[in-house]
């Protein structure tokens, strides 16, 4: 391990083998759960109505036929494809690369909205599932609060987007309490189209606009991910358009324990539109309306986009001095200055005494930087800040962020 690994820590770029460990210890940990209740339910059976959860029949049933695999839980395959895969993966990368609190806050509802789901569809319960839209649709209100100021400069105005939250959240909340009573039949499953589609339609129609007339590559970039979020969202919500229509006669296969072919389909969807989505808001807020300097996308095992941040609060150096012994552990400071070039824009030099070239040479050959790179000219010993240990200056998209920027 070098010096300049050793003073800074970063945390090495994720392997396919490690996110794959972190989504089997998901899925472990919540089948876990499945059994638990399962075996729980055969030592405790009856209920007062129909089914072990008594919740039969529900506004809220989808087309999949109910407790087909365990006597505990509703619908099986549905419960199987809501663990939060996704949700799970995000928040794993977020505290490893130490995102921004307003990032994992996206990350943290999008967990509790899947297990939110997990225990809808395992139970039917009317108020887990009514609390399970209002968390899928809080998630995207919170997404807005926070990273709307990106569309247009009027949403810089806090209070004006405090406004289209909270009349949002409202009609929101009436629509899940009265919309799935409201409809005669497949009251639910219409109520999660009739809800959710609009926001996503419009929302993957605004990512592909700012995509298309992004300013630079990491504004491209971020809006680049949210509008494949965004489409694989929207195909979706085609399938649940589909689903209303035609699921409940053709939408499971009965010979395969009622599996709910085309309901799976939603779900994996979602789960990997909703991975997408969080990728592309943390390098919304990383790349783009931050200042930090490091963060890239990298590609996991070559398949599995997610953004590595080098670690920040463990940046870039201050001179310590060790008899003639120079090396670097915290911010540089004066008498030093930057040099911006067209070569290296991070080169810092010291600045030199009022003496002798011979002189100014002898006092700074034994200068040590540790992980960056040494180099004399003119009598001086200069070096240059490796790029995942420093903070870039102030670029053309920070700047046109920057009044905006809160983190």
């Amino acid at each position: 391990m070098s010096v300049h690994e050793a003073l800074v820590h970063q945390p090495p770029p994720m392997k396919a083998g490690e996110a794959g460990a972190v989504m089997i210890a998901v899925v472990v940990l919540y089948s876990c759960i499945m059994v638990g209740v399962h075996l729980w339910a055969a030592r405790n059976p009856g209920t007062a109505g129909p089914g072990f959860w008594g919740t039969l029949p529900s506004v809220w049933d989808h087309p999949e036929p109910n407790y087909m695999v365990s006597g505990a839980i509703v619908e099986f395959w549905s419960v199987l494809t809501t663990i939060p895969v996704a949700g799970s993966l995000l928040l794993y990368e977020g505290i490893k690369y130490g995102y921004a609190p307003k990032v994992l806050g996206v990350y943290v509802i999008t967990c509790a909205m899947y297990t939110l789901a997990f225990a809808a569809h395992m139970t039917l319960e009317s108020f887990i599932f009514s609390s399970t839209v209002t968390a899928v649709m809080s998630n995207a209100l919170y997404t807005f609060s926070q990273f709307s100021t990106v569309v247009h400069p009027h949403l810089q105005q806090a209070s004006l987007r405090g406004t289209i939250v909270l009349a949002s959240f409202v009609a929101l909340v009436s629509a899940v309490a009265t919309l799935p009573y409201a409809i005669a039949k497949n009251g639910g499953v219409w109520t999660l189209f009739i809800v959710q589609t609009p926001g996503v339609l419009l929302a993957t129609a605004i990512a592909a606009y700012l995509a298309r007339h992004a300013a630079a590559p990491e504004e491209r970039e971020a809006f680049n991910l949210v509008w494949k979020s965004g489409s694989l969202l929207s195909t979706a919500m085609l399938c649940s358009l589909f689903e209303c229509m035609y699921g409940f006669d053709y939408g499971y296969i009965p010979a395969l324990l009622g599996f709910p072919w085309l309901h799976i389909i939603i779900h994996v969807l979602e789960q990997v539109g909703i991975y997408l989505y969080g990728v592309g808001v943390a390098t919304l807020q990383l790349k783009v309306l931050s200042e930090q300097h490091g963060p890239e996308l990298h590609h996991a095992g070559g398949w599995l986009v997610y953004l590595y941040c080098p670690r920040m609060k463990e940046q870039c150096p201050q001179i310590q001095e060790q008899n003639d012994h120079v090396t670097v552990q915290e911010p540089l400071p004066t008498p030093m200055t930057m040099l911006e070039t067209e070569s290296d824009p991070y080169l810092w030099k010291f600045s030199a005494p009022s003496v002798s070239p011979t002189v100014q040479t002898a006092s700074y050959k034994n200068i040590s930087v540790s992980g960056a790179d040494e180099r004399s000219h003119n009598g001086l010993a200069m070096h240059s800040v490796p790029n995942d240990c420093r903070r870039r200056s102030s670029t053309p998209v920070q700047r046109k962020y920057a009044s905006i920027n809160t983190e």
